[in-house]
């Protein structure tokens, strides 16, 4: 019996995905995405075909985050598209497959983007490697890639961080301007929007850039309930926040010589006492000599000054000479 429950479960989670248009797939631990060319995972995961070898005369692959763009045509006057959007799944912080869905896109809009690419000479501008003066001294602000396919001749660019570029460098303007007008014409925000609206409650899903919790109903339902308490810490948030750092730089001497490498929590009861204190990846001994150090100075600390009404806790690290005390609660 309690076999046939998990086997109708399962079947019923099937159902509600495919009623959905989401797709799953392992993440194979075997394909090394490291070394992979740009457009290598969408066409191993998601069975995109090889611009190279496509059966269309024009085909064009727009990769940006987690989304995927391809138009084609065999004329050049009116085009199909596809739009594929992707996100992983995690599971105890660990990714564990790809969750898909791939939709025709309206063939109007297809087409005047197909015109546009060859009207406005896409396929004429450099990638960013023969760009002079490109700069790639940047994190997590993506990259985009473009395919183009024109008869049997094949262009592929690269343009990494492109809104982070300085607007005097040739091409940029005009790159800009293109993809902003891309992204505006498909509205590939509120389909990503629309794709993420569809995942399943209670997990955690990633692109590589940002990590998300779709909530259950009933943590939403918590969520509201603990709504007033979250309201008032954060009234109070920069107040006890630059109190705390303010008082341990003038409690704990000579942190330029101490060796502390780890985040410490701190969980406050709403006495403004410290309950307790976390070490998130302790590096060595010394981080918990560094713990009782911290300990010693919270026991002079009071928070009598302010209305404490509920626990809070804070986060702190010792760089650059100095205790930085840090919130990383969620309002």
């Amino acid at each position: 019996m309690r076999n046939l429950i998990v086997l109708f479960t399962l079947l019923l989670s099937l159902n509600l995905f495919a009623q959905n248009g989401l797709k799953k797939i392992d993440i194979d631990p075997n394909f090394n995405l490291a070394n992979s060319p740009y457009g290598k995972l969408e066409m191993y995961y998601f069975k995109l075909p090889e611009i190279a070898n496509s059966e269309y005369k024009f085909h064009f692959r727009y990769i940006k985050n987690s989304q995927v763009v391809d138009l084609f045509s065999n004329d050049s006057l009116s085009f199909q598209g596809k739009l594929l959007n992707y996100i992983i799944e995690k599971e105890n912080d660990k990714p564990r497959n790809y969750v898909y869905q791939i939709s025709n896109l309206d063939n109007n809009l297809a087409t005047k983007i197909g015109k546009q690419i060859f009207e406005k000479k896409n396929l004429d501008i450099p990638t960013d490697r023969l760009i002079k003066n490109w700069s790639y001294n940047w994190f997590d602000c993506g990259n985009i890639n473009l395919t183009f396919k024109v008869n049997n001749t094949l262009f592929n660019k690269n343009f990494t961080c492109l809104h982070n570029q300085n607007d005097s460098l040739e091409f940029v303007n005009e790159l800009k301007k293109n993809d902003l007008e891309f992204n505006q014409t498909l509205q590939l925000e509120e389909q990503f929007e629309s794709f993420k609206s569809k995942l399943e409650k209670g997990k955690s899903y990633s692109n590589g850039y940002w990590t998300m919790y779709k909530m259950t109903e009933e943590q939403i339902a918590g969520w509201e309930i603990g709504k007033p308490r979250r309201e008032y810490l954060y009234s109070i948030k920069d107040t006890i926040t630059n109190h705390l750092e303010k008082k341990l730089n003038e409690l704990v001497k000579n942190v330029d010589k101490l060796h502390c490498y780890g985040d410490f929590e701190i969980v406050f009861s709403k006495k403004g006492q410290a309950k307790r204190i976390n070490i998130s990846e302790p590096i060595d001994k010394d981080d918990y000599e560094c713990k009782k150090i911290i300990k010693k100075a919270l026991r002079k600390i009071k928070f009598d000054f302010v209305d404490l009404k509920y626990d809070f806790t804070r986060t702190i690290n010792f760089w650059d000479n100095k205790i930085n005390v840090y919130d990383r609660t969620i309002y």
